[in-house]
């Protein structure tokens, strides 16, 4: 999951500290649950309800039965630590999709895929009919990291374009989402966010503060 305290993402393992009301046949149930950031040791806690056997509730990967809900409770309003090298057009899309995150993954999965659709086209200058085949032209690029090509392929995959062809021509389409799909999309797009606007104003801040000290020994400014 990604922390809604600092924005990094991390494995997570939620704790079980209460239950709830469990309905008339034992087998629903309420509970609250918590987790801590290994990044910024903030903690964060949900309500979850569910199927639930011997006083626990089922785990997710469980593929008969699924938590009904999760809701994360606290921190309730949500802080995003992005740079502000990050224009507000495109941050405030992102912090959008974080908050939908715990509430609805289907909807932060789309908003995701139009900000990072939205991202191809205005910062990597790439047209196409569809995402899919954005993304096939910007993985061709040889000028892009090999890593953050294999992640924005992975979306394809990861998010089944195959059967849900309307995240591929509808990108804001709000359809069902695979398991981790949502919190996959954030990291793609936090990925593009350092390769178009993060790494470039930090070398850009590295070379003023070398052009100051070329031009106090007199020497040849970098250009």
């Amino acid at each position: 999951m990604i922390c809604p305290h600092c924005g990094v993402a991390f494995h997570e393992d939620w704790s079980l500290v209460a239950n709830g009301p469990v309905c008339f046949d034992g087998t629903i149930g309420t509970g609250i649950e918590y987790d801590i950031c290994p990044e910024c040791n903030e903690p964060i806690i949900r309500v979850v309800h569910g199927p639930v056997e011997n006083e626990d509730f089922l785990e997710d990967d469980n593929e008969e039965v699924i938590l009904d809900d999760k809701k994360i409770v606290y921190p309730y309003s949500i802080e995003i630590g992005l740079s502000e090298d990050i224009p507000d057009i495109y941050k405030e899309d992102f912090i959008e999709a974080m908050k939908l995150m715990s509430q609805s993954p289907k909807a932060s999965a789309a908003l995701s895929r139009r900000l990072l659709q939205k991202l191809l086209i205005d910062e990597a200058k790439i047209k196409g009919a569809s995402l899919s085949i954005q993304i096939e032209k910007f993985c061709s690029n040889d000028d892009i990291p090999s890593v953050l090509k294999e992640s924005v392929d992975a979306i394809r995959n990861i998010g089944n374009f195959a059967a849900h062809p309307l995240k591929d021509k509808n990108t804001g389409e709000i359809i069902e989402v695979e398991p981790g799909e949502a919190e996959w999309s954030l990291d793609i797009v936090r990925g593009l966010f350092d390769y178009f606007f993060i790494q470039p104003a930090r070398l850009q801040r590295r070379r003023d503060e070398l052009n100051i000290k070329l031009k106090s020994m007199g020497k040849p400014l970098l250009k």
